[in-house]
């Protein structure tokens, strides 16, 4: 009677050493809590105020600052009244709000009318300058605008000098959209 009894405790002792009921252990513990967020590149904006210049005292060059969906985002350039060889010049700071620097390149996005063959766009990001006629240009350069800093932006409207007597009285209207990026 002796030998089952003790094979029946020896195979309790095996579920419970295997399960580990019955056996104390002491514990401790460490944590890891992590919270991770992301910066932001903009909103992009212009300001304080465009400044702006034409090649022959008959041009008309004027830049106002605008919305189209956040408040300074659109630089709105008008060069008018040109002759053939003129040029407007423009002026103004890229702001950055964001908290992160955004490395910040352009393309021409549209560009329509009867003039675009004979314009010519340029600014620090193009070099030296783009055709409008020739389709969506990407810029040759990028730009790093610091967070919450700017930088300095210069550019201007050309009228070819080729511009002859079948222009007269054309229009182009184009947009450049500036892109800023953060991380890869």
């Amino acid at each position: 009677m002796g030998k089952p009894w003790v094979l029946g405790l020896l195979a309790v002792v095996a579920v419970v050493a295997v399960g580990g009921i019955g056996f104390g252990a002491f514990t401790s513990s460490a944590y890891v809590q992590v919270q991770a967020t992301t910066g932001t590149v903009g909103p992009l904006v212009w300001g304080p105020s465009p400044a702006y210049g034409g090649f022959a005292a008959n041009d008309v060059c004027s830049a106002v600052r605008g919305t189209t969906s956040s408040a300074g985002d659109t630089l709105f350039l008008t060069a008018s009244n040109l002759a053939p060889g003129d040029i407007c010049s423009y002026g103004d700071s890229l702001s950055n709000l964001g908290s992160l620097p955004a490395v910040v390149g352009e393309q021409v996005t549209s560009a329509s009318g009867t003039l675009c063959p004979v314009v010519a766009f340029g600014d620090n990001f193009f070099s030296p300058s783009t055709l409008i006629g020739s389709g969506g240009q990407v810029s040759a350069l990028q730009h790093t605008v610091p967070a919450s800093s700017y930088i300095q932006w210069a550019g201007f409207v050309h009228l070819l000098p080729s511009a002859g007597n079948s222009y007269e009285g054309g229009s182009c209207t184009f947009v450049v959209t500036l892109t800023g990026t953060a991380g890869s």
